[in-house]
């Protein structure tokens, strides 16, 4: 059990239902709109990859964040996406969904794990850095608003 400001609160992981992809969509849409046009639908198709294992937290019957890690059937893997709705964060969900991630990399052999994120996203920044992954390199207007990135990798041990 976690805690916000003493608090208790429950949360648990699951595997994406098809029901859940419009709580999804509403939460990218919230998180990357500013990266993409299409970040609600583009988000849920990523969801339904070949390849991809795509995790949703739940607190109080509720999914309140999401996770898509991509298999690329040898020992990479890539955190697709990763979001909590904006009155759930701050309460640690996007560092138990990521090491959720991370755990199931590994259970599905992955030796690294790779992700894009925003270079101005100081909040996702700060809990990847924090689990580990280290800046690998800058990728200059990666995104389709000409946003900076930074790839990361983890090399995962376990």
């Amino acid at each position: 059990m976690s805690s916000v400001a003493g608090v208790p609160y429950r949360m648990k992981l699951r595997r994406k239902r098809a029901s859940d992809e419009v709580t999804i969509a509403t939460i990218s849409l919230e998180a990357f709109s500013e990266y993409s046009a299409n970040a609600g639908s583009g988000t849920v198709a990523m969801c339904d990859e070949r390849g991809a294992l795509s995790f949703v937290a739940v607190v109080d019957d509720e999914v309140c964040g999401f996770a898509v890690l991509k298999l690329t059937g040898g020992s990479e893997g890539h955190l697709l996406a990763i979001a909590v709705a904006a009155p759930a964060r701050g309460r640690g969900i996007g560092t138990r969904l990521l090491h959720g991630v991370i755990d199931a990399a590994a259970a599905n052999g992955v030796r690294v794990l790779r992700l894009v994120t925003a270079e101005a996203n100081l909040g996702a920044l700060e809990v990847f850095l924090a689990a580990g992954f280290s800046i690998e390199h800058r990728e200059p207007a990666y995104y389709p608003r000409g946003q900076d990135a930074v790839s990361m990798q983890l090399p995962i041990t376990r």
